[in-house]
């Protein structure tokens, strides 16, 4: 049997309990305390082929990331990945001195001071499109009834509000967000990356669904496709990072040109930077300030 059908372990280093002490006199004693050596830096590698992709990844994990077991090539993998984007987050995340070309209020949409530094952007009742990716966790519900209390007060009569959801909760989202809203439809966006699993109903989900609300009755010009065929997201600055391709389809389609476009809830700016692409004025709200400092880097660089 060759020797690569077999695990190889790679050592990646074991640090040692120092047996002297060196005091500031560099007179040498022995070692008074005894510390557990740190775990070697161990992954399981079983081809020719990923044993360079494991050497690679253990570069950019550090120390403190190493569990006291090996680690298999995916999972070493998979922590490089999440230190290189924490790396370009930090890098992301740096006041260049620039202001803004798009506004970006960092709060809570639902607090009062966030609506105050809203309305100084922007006119109650004049916004033609909110587009936002809401935390879809079933302890969120709350989050999508005060989410239509602020589309129905920001919207104008006809503006749209449009919000991704998770496909375990839409009723009870629907019913929610009814109170302040009328529903209107449900946008399909495809999936044609990695999908989710949802081990407790047995489904693989090929889709995200985007909820279609409007401020009284929709009087766009346009006729909406209901099925987006989306692409694979870059989420090095955000963990939940949407693709560009359904925000810039709805800006598009719904938002009339020159249009007011606001995403309370921006993360890195991809509904903004959409909006820019669309020639319609964007404004976010965040309320991570290391987000918010990321989407305006990303914002100028994109308007450069």
């Amino acid at each position: 049997m060759s020797d690569w059908l077999k695990n190889v372990i790679t050592e990646l280093g074991n640090e040692e309990s120092p047996t002297t002490i060196t005091n500031t006199r560099g007179q040498e004693r022995p070692a008074t305390y005894s510390r557990k050596p740190s775990p070697p830096k161990t992954i399981f590698s079983p081809t020719p082929r990923d044993l360079d992709k494991a050497l690679a990844a253990a570069k950019t994990i550090p120390d403190e990331q190493w569990p006291d077991r090996p680690l298999t090539v995916r999972e070493a993998k998979k922590k490089a990945n999440v230190e290189k984007r924490r790396e370009a987050r930090e890098a992301a995340a740096v006041d260049d001195g620039e202001e803004p070309d798009v506004p970006i209020i960092v709060g809570d949409f639902r607090d009062k001071e966030t609506n105050w530094q809203l309305m100084e952007l922007v006119e109650p009742g004049s916004v033609d499109l909110i587009f936002t990716d809401p935390p879809y966790a079933e302890k969120n519900l709350d989050l999508y009834k005060s989410l239509a209390e602020f589309g129905s007060f920001y919207l104008r009569p006809g503006g749209s509000l449009i919000a991704y959801s998770g496909s375990h909760m839409i009723g009870e989202i629907i019913r929610a967000m009814k109170e302040h809203l009328t529903w209107w439809w449900m946008i399909v966006d495809k999936l044609n990356g990695p999908y989710t699993t949802l081990n407790g109903k047995k489904v693989l989900c090929r889709h995200k669904p985007l909820l279609w609300f409007v401020k009284e009755k929709y009087d766009g010009a346009e006729w909406v496709v209901d099925v987006i065929e989306s692409t694979p997201p870059d989420k090095t600055m955000h963990d939940w990072q949407q693709s560009l391709t359904e925000a810039e389809y709805c800006i598009q389609t719904i938002c009339p040109p020159g249009g007011v476009v606001l995403d309370p809830m921006c993360g890195a700016g991809t509904t903004l930077v959409a909006a820019i692409r669309k020639n319609r004025r964007a404004i976010g709200v965040e309320i991570d300030s290391g987000a918010a400092r990321r989407a305006i880097n990303i914002l100028n660089k994109a308007a450069a």
